[in-house]
C-alpha cells in the first residue's frame, strides 16, 4: 500500500492544525510500515519521504510562489477586499505520481493557490479530500457558519460569477468517480453528507491523530495561587474562529470573588498582558513544539473552548488527553467527546451566562480535595477515544475499503 499526502506545508510544531494533523499522519503510517510519501511546498522540518515540489532552487518554484501570492492577494485591490484562494497556478502534480505511483492520493489543505483542483481530475486511483474545514466544498470560506448555499448550491440569484466559478471546479473535482472525503468528527461528516459536493460520496469520520505526548503526568503539574482558565490557539486571541470576545464576555459575568481569584493565561498569540474586570490576563506567546503544549495544559485547571466553529477541535482533544475539563458552546463539532459536568461543560450555542456557569462549576467544585484521580480519569477517557492505535486501524480499513484486494501492505 502506497499512499501520497498532499498539503501545502510540512511540520508536527507547525501552527495550523491542517500541518499538524497530516504531518502526524503521514509519520504514524510510515511507523506501522505503511509506505507514505508527502508532498508539499513548504517543509518547515526534515522529515521521511518528503517531497517539497516545485523543486528547491527552481525558476519553476521561485514562479509558483509569485504567482499564487499575486492570485490570491489581487482581489484585495477590488470590490471584494479580500484574499481570495482561486487555485488557477499549475503545481504539476501529476509529475509527482507518476514518479511515485502511489494507490492512494490523499489531500490535505492545498489553499494558498497551491495546486489546480483540475489537476486531480482523470486520475484513475482513489483520491481522498480530508475535510480539515470546508473550502474543499463551499465557496470563498473555509467556514460557512449560517451560509447554506453549500447545501442548495452556487447560482446567480445568490452569488457573484467569481465564487460561482470558484465553487463550480471544486463540484466538478467532486463528482470524479474516485473521489471520497474524510471527516475528523461526526458533525464534520453530516455537513459533508449534506453538501452537493459530498452527495452520494463514501465518507468516513477518521479522527485527527494527537501527538503520544498528550497524556496526563501528575509531575508536570504546576501549583498556583489562582483558579487558572486557559485559551489558545493558531493566532490566538486575533482568531475570529475561535470565539475570544464570547469567552471575554462570559468572563465579565463571572461573580466579582471569582474573577479576583482566577486568571487567564492565552498561548498562540503576542501582545502585552491586560485585565477583563478583576482578571488578569497572561500572553504567553506561540508555542513551539508539543512538549511546550503539555507544559501549558498542566499548568492550568480548565480549558476555555469558546470556538465558533470546529471540524474537531486538537486543542480541545489534546486538553483532554492532559487531564483537563473544557469549557465549550454547543456548536459544530466543539461538544463530542464532551460529557456535560464529568470532562467538561456544554453551555447553550449562544449561552453566554451558560459558559460562564461552567467556568463557576468548576472552579468550586475543582477547587476542593485531591483533584488526581479526576483528571486521570478525564485523560483515560480520552486515550480509550483518541490514541493512536485506535486512529490507525480506523485510518487502515479506509484505506483498504478503497483499494479492496489491494489494501495489504
Amino acid at each position: 500500500m502506497k499512499i501520497l499526502h498532499v498539503s501545502y506545508a510540512y511540520g508536527a510544531n507547525f501552527t495550523g492544525g491542517a500541518t499538524i494533523a497530516a504531518t502526524r499522519l503521514h509519520n504514524y503510517l510510515l511507523d506501522v510500515g505503511v509506505e507514505s510519501y508527502f508532498m508539499c511546498i513548504l517543509k518547515f522540518e526534515e522529515g521521511r519521504n518528503v517531497i517539497e515540489w516545485p523543486p528547491c532552487g527552481s525558476l519553476r518554484r521561485w514562479l509558483h510562489l509569485k504567482l499564487a501570492k499575486i492570485e490570491r492577494n489581487v482581489w484585495r485591490f477590488t470590490p471584494y477586499r479580500r484574499k481570495i484562494d482561486l487555485n488557477i497556478v499549475p503545481l504539476g502534480i501529476k509529475k509527482v505520481i507518476n514518479a511515485i505511483q502511489p494507490d492512494i492520493v490523499q489531500i490535505h489543505n492545498i489553499g494558498a493557490g497551491m495546486v489546480q483542483f483540475e489537476e486531480f481530475c482523470g486520475l484513475k486511483i482513489p483520491i481522498i479530500l480530508t475535510q480539515h474545514d470546508f473550502w474543499k466544498i463551499n465557496g470563498f470560506d473555509p467556514c460557512p457558519y449560517s451560509d447554506t448555499r453549500l447545501f442548495t448550491g452556487f447560482n446567480k440569484s445568490n452569488s457573484q460569477w467569481l465564487e460561482r466559478w470558484l465553487w463550480g471546479r471544486k463540484y466538478r473535482l467532486s463528482r470524479e468517480p474516485n473521489v471520497s472525503y474524510i471527516a475528523p468528527s461526526k458533525w464534520a461528516e453530516v455537513v459533508t453528507r449534506r453538501s452537493l459536493c459530498g452527495e452520494g460520496k463514501v465518507i468516513d469520520l477518521v479522527p485527527n491523530f494527537i501527538g503520544p505526548e498528550f497524556k496526563y503526568f501528575p509531575s508536570k503539574r504546576t501549583e498556583h495561587k489562582k483558579f487558572r482558565i486557559l485559551f489558545g490557539c493558531n493566532c490566538g486571541m486575533k482568531n475570529e474562529f475561535k470565539g475570544f470576545s464570547d469567552l471575554e464576555e462570559a468572563l465579565r459575568c463571572l461573580p466579582v470573588k471569582i474573577q479576583r481569584n482566577s486568571e487567564l493565561h492565552v498561548f498562540g498569540d503576542k501582545s502585552a498582558d491586560f485585565k477583563i474586570g478583576e482578571i488578569c490576563v497572561k500572553v504567553c506567546g506561540i508555542m513551539h513544539n508539543a512538549e511546550e503544549l503539555v507544559a501549558m495544559y498542566h499548568s492550568a485547571d480548565i480549558l476555555a473552548f469558546p470556538s465558533k466553529t470546529e471540524t474537531q477541535g486538537m486543542v480541545k482533544i489534546e486538553a483532554l488527553l492532559c487531564g483537563l475539563p473544557v469549557i465549550v458552546f454547543d456548536r459544530t463539532a466543539c461538544p463530542e467527546a464532551i460529557t456535560h459536568g464529568k470532562n467538561g461543560w456544554i453551555a447553550g450555542a449562544a449561552d453566554i451566562k451558560g459558559f460562564a456557569e461552567g467556568i463557576v462549576h468548576f472552579y468550586n467544585e475543582w477547587g476542593l480535595g485531591e483533584l488526581e484521580h479526576k483528571r486521570r480519569d478525564i485523560s483515560n477517557d480520552a486515550v480509550s477515544r483518541f490514541s493512536n492505535k485506535a486512529i490507525m486501524d480506523i485510518v487502515l480499513k479506509v484505506y483498504q475499503k478503497l483499494l479492496g484486494n489491494k489494501g495489504c501492505f
